[in-house]
C-alpha cells in the first residue's frame, strides 16, 4: 500500500459510510463516530520506538501514541523504566538490547543544569530532561502546560531520532530555544513531510508497520476488534443492522 493510498482510503471508506448502504430495508448512515476511537492494525511485525519513563509519576500517552502511530506508521510504546547506573543516556542504550527496540528516548529529571534534550540520531536514542520543561510554568493550569510541553519534546526527539526534519510549519520541528518557544508553538505533532520521512526512515531501519483508522472503517474493511466501549457497541450494532452481515451478526451477542 503506497502513502496516497493509506492516505486517501480510510477517507474514502469514511465518506462511503456516510452514505445509505444497499440492499437494506431501512437506509442508515453510518458516521465515522470519534468517541468509537481509533483501532490499530499490525501490518508488518519489526522493531518499534520506545520512550522509557523513569519518572515515579507518569502521565498518561494514549491519545498522544495514537497520534504518533497515525503519523508514522510505526509502533510507538511507551513504558516504565529503572535507570542504569550509568544514567539516562545508559539506560537509553541498554534498552537497544532489546532486538524488538529500533529506537530508545528516556524521560526523566536530569536537574537544571542538565541539557532540555540530548539526542544522538546515529545511535537512534535521545533523553527529555523534564526537569528543564518545569521551569516558568504559569500558576494556572501549570500541569496542562507542562504536559503539552512534554508532548511536544516527545514528538521533537522523535523526529530527530528518526531523522524526520522539514522548514514547513506549523510543526513540532519548528525551532525551540527555550520553553516559551515551545510555548507559543501552535502545534504538538510533526507536520506531513516530517512524519513522511520518519516513516521512510523507520522501514529503513527495519521497524514494523501499523495502519490507524476510526473504528466504524475497520469495520468497513472487515478487520475490526469485538467493540470494548459503549461508543464502539453502537457503531457496531448499527454496521450489523445496516449491512445485514452475516459475519458480524454471528459476532454481534458480543456488542449487546
Amino acid at each position: 500500500m503506497n502513502k496516497l493510498t493509506a492516505t486517501v482510503l480510510p477517507l474514502l471508506a469514511a465518506a462511503a459510510l456516510a452514505q445509505p448502504l444497499p440492499n437494506s430495508t431501512t437506509p442508515q448512515r453510518l458516521k465515522a463516530d470519534n468517541a468509537a476511537g481509533i483501532v490499530t492494525k499490525v501490518l508488518k511485525e519489526g522493531k518499534c520506538l520506545r520512550f522509557i519513563d523513569l519518572r515515579k509519576d507518569s502521565g498518561e500517552f494514549v491519545t498522544m501514541l495514537t497520534r504518533m502511530n497515525q503519523a508514522f506508521g510505526t509502533p510507538i510504546e511507551v513504558v516504565k523504566g529503572v535507570r542504569e547506573e550509568g544514567g539516562a543516556m545508559e539506560t537509553a542504550h541498554k534498552a537497544l538490547d532489546d532486538k524488538a527496540v529500533g529506537a530508545a528516548i528516556v524521560i526523566s529529571g536530569e536537574g537544571a543544569g542538565a541539557p532540555t534534550l540530548v539526542v544522538c540520531p546515529e545511535d537512534r536514542m535521545g533523553v527529555i530532561n523534564v526537569d528543564r520543561l518545569s521551569a516558568g510554568l504559569p500558576e494556572k493550569d501549570a500541569e496542562k502546560v507542562f504536559s503539552l510541553r512534554l508532548a511536544k519534546e516527545m514528538w521533537r526527539a522523535a523526529a530527530f531520532v528518526l531523522g524526520g526534519y522539514s522548514p514547513m510549519y506549523p510543526c513540532a520541528m519548528k525551532a525551540a530555544f527555550s520553553v516559551g518557544d515551545l510555548d507559543a508553538n501552535p502545534v504538538e505533532m510533526t507536520c506531513p513531510p516530517v512524519s513522511g520521512a520518519i516513516s521512510d526512515n523507520a522501514r529503513r531501519l527495519g521497524f514494523g508497520k501499523v495502519y490507524c483508522v476510526p473504528y466504524v472503517v475497520a469495520l468497513y474493511e472487515g478487520w475490526a476488534p469485538a467493540p470494548t466501549n459503549d461508543a464502539q457497541k453502537a457503531v457496531w450494532n448499527q454496521f450489523v443492522a445496516a449491512t445485514n452481515a452475516p459475519a458480524a451478526k454471528a459476532a454481534a451477542p458480543a456488542a449487546k
